[in-house]
């Protein structure tokens, strides 16, 4: 009987639509705020008396933070006639699985938009690929870089032109300046980026480097004092940590004024995301829900301003009460993150992995 399962296979037995049941021994707490999609919840300390609650004659994959009381759970379940194996290495390694999914090239010829979902973590990361031009750009990369570098290669796409991040992010240790030195290109930042390391511009560069390719990159702060978006041409909308499918950006991760950090980003959404073309595709660069391999986490800002916690008919004042009456935890380790990220400071892979354990939280969840 097999003992254990590698985060890998896991994701490609859930790929294939395989018939798992996700049992994570974790407490409740930890269960509601970050787990693997479609789990249940049995903490390990009421195993012995709740087991019964596991639907029978299925395989039982069994998760925890990094996977040492998982093996004790299998124990205890084997006693009890239950078929059940460990996610080796547990959520800390299932942090880092990506799920690829291309954006139909059919919708502009000239770009092909690859969504890059870190499905444990909730990062969405791009490769944008200019046909026109021959060029690859990463756009809002994790640390893991060789993820995209073996995607070009088994996919034939052009190479890396270019790195870019819409702000500096305070939940994941950026691949920006990794990348850009192992590629030897440029990294690319919003102007106002308070980072100890040389980058370009933004809004300065990256249009002359789509050259006929209408990009327009927008500051659209109160995430951060200098979040962007990045529009191409009429279709796609790089919203960062401004906006995402459901909710939007947090406010409270920087050391600013937060009733101004309020205002400012809903004067982003209302005035200048909501003003693009309702057709245009938002890609944001996390997902406030839990991930399952398969779909593309984008819809048209149509669909955004219908179903999004803030749309066009919410006033300033509501914005404000909503977001205020929220009491959500700090992402773990985020103030060392976004450290690491400003100073572009090179640590060890298992370091980065620690500290990125946990849910992104990044995101407003509205109750």
């Amino acid at each position: 009987m097999q003992s254990s399962i590698s985060s890998e296979e896991l994701y490609w037995n859930l790929k294939s639509k395989k018939d798992f049941v996700l049992l994570d021994i974790r407490s409740e707490t930890e269960h509601s705020a970050w787990t693997i999609y479609n789990s249940i919840n049995i903490p390990l300390a009421k195993l012995r008396n709740k087991y019964y609650r596991i639907p029978k004659n299925k395989q039982i994959v069994v998760f925890c933070n990094r996977g040492n009381d998982s093996r004790l759970a299998i124990g205890i379940l084997a006693s009890k006639g239950l078929n059940a194996m460990a996610l080796k290495d547990g959520l800390l390694e299932w942090n880092q699985i990506f799920d690829p999914v291309r954006l139909s090239k059919d919708i502009f010829s000239q770009i092909t938009i690859y969504q890059f979902k870190r499905l444990g973590k909730g990062c969405l990361s791009y490769i944008l690929v200019d046909h026109q031009n021959n060029k690859s750009y990463l756009i809002d990369p994790n640390w893991q870089v060789e993820i995209y570098e073996n995607y070009i290669k088994k996919n034939n796409l052009p190479g890396i032109s270019a790195v870019i991040d819409t702000h500096v992010h305070a939940d994941h240790v950026s691949g920006g300046l990794s990348a850009s030195k192992k590629y030897k290109v440029n990294y690319l930042l919003p102007s106002q980026s308070k980072v100890n390391f040389k980058f370009l511009k933004l809004e300065k560069h990256f249009q002359k480097m789509l050259k006929n390719i209408k990009a327009d990159v927008i500051n659209t702060p109160g995430h951060t004092p200098e979040s962007c978006i990045i529009v191409i041409d009429k279709h796609f909308a790089f919203t960062g940590d401004t906006l995402f499918v459901d909710t939007f950006g947090r406010v409270d991760l920087h050391n600013g004024d937060l009733k101004k950090s309020q205002k400012e980003i809903y004067n982003s959404i209302t005035q200048k995301i909501f003003q693009l073309n309702d057709d245009i595709y938002i890609l944001p660069s996390h997902s406030s829900q839990t991930m399952v391999p398969g779909p593309l986490r984008s819809a048209s800002l149509r669909y955004v301003k219908r179903f999004n916690f803030v749309n066009e008919k919410t006033t300033l004042e509501e914005f404000m009460d909503m977001v205020n009456r929220e009491e959500l935890p700090p992402p773990q380790n985020y103030s060392i993150i976004k450290e690491i990220n400003l100073r572009g400071k090179k640590i060890k892979d298992d370091l980065i992995k620690e500290l990125e354990l946990g849910n992104n939280s990044c995101a407003v969840k509205v109750s």
